[in-house]
């Protein structure tokens, strides 16, 4: 499927970031999406990395998503932040086998809510990690219960089975376009660009019989 030759009707270009603690399976999850195959990545991202995939909504709309996979670690949470300018919905991952990257989530949120890049209408979704392990610290009703106390979407999924890694982008994805108007149709963009570069050659089109004729 290509974006730009699609023949969708409606073609949006979104941007997703990845956040949480470190270890949490970021990586793992984006990595299952985009390849369909599961890496036990025990390195540490540094900074942030990104990767596309195209999201078939429905016969008439597609999505042409970045994914932005960025570092859990304190030291870099002052780099991460500016990987949030222009982001359309933000994936919040914690390890249900951790506890403690689930009781950091509040202050992931406090992050969120007090960035000046972030608007209004971010779609936030909510995603207990690696429940393909025989032990939990995390309960999935923890997990839904602090989801809706926060107003967030809310799924469990293991990047090492792929167990509705595929839901949690098209989930965050519907409600990005659910919820935002003001993200432009791509085809529509495309329009007026033509647009603008047409009443450019008309400009200097004209320009150019002006001087023809005064000559």
């Amino acid at each position: 499927m290509n974006f730009e030759n699609s023949n969708a009707s409606k073609k949006y270009e979104l941007k997703i970031v990845l956040i949480g603690d470190s270890g949490v399976g970021k990586t793992s999850l984006l990595y299952r999406f985009i390849e369909g195959k599961f890496i036990n990545s025990r390195l540490c991202t540094i900074c942030a990395d990104f990767k596309t995939k195209l999201i078939k909504i429905d016969e008439s709309t597609i999505a042409k998503v970045t994914i932005w996979d960025t570092a859990g670690q304190e030291k870099y949470k002052a780099i991460t932040r500016n990987y949030y300018k222009d982001a359309h919905g933000i994936i919040l991952i914690y390890d249900v086998t951790n506890k403690s990257s689930f009781k950091n989530l509040p202050a992931w949120l406090n992050d969120i809510n007090n960035n000046n890049n972030l608007g209004e209408d971010i779609s936030i979704i909510l995603v207990g990690n690696k429940t393909d392990l025989p032990f939990r610290e995390v309960s999935s009703e923890e997990g839904d219960g602090f989801a809706k106390n926060n107003n967030l979407l809310f799924v469990e999924t293991s990047s090492k089975e792929g167990h509705n890694v595929e839901n949690v982008f098209e989930m965050v994805t519907k409600d990005i376009l659910a919820n935002n108007e003001n993200i432009e149709n791509y085809n529509d963009m495309s329009m007026s660009l033509n647009e603008s570069v047409k009443s450019v050659r008309d400009a200097r089109q004209n320009e150019s019989d002006s001087k023809a004729m005064c000559c």
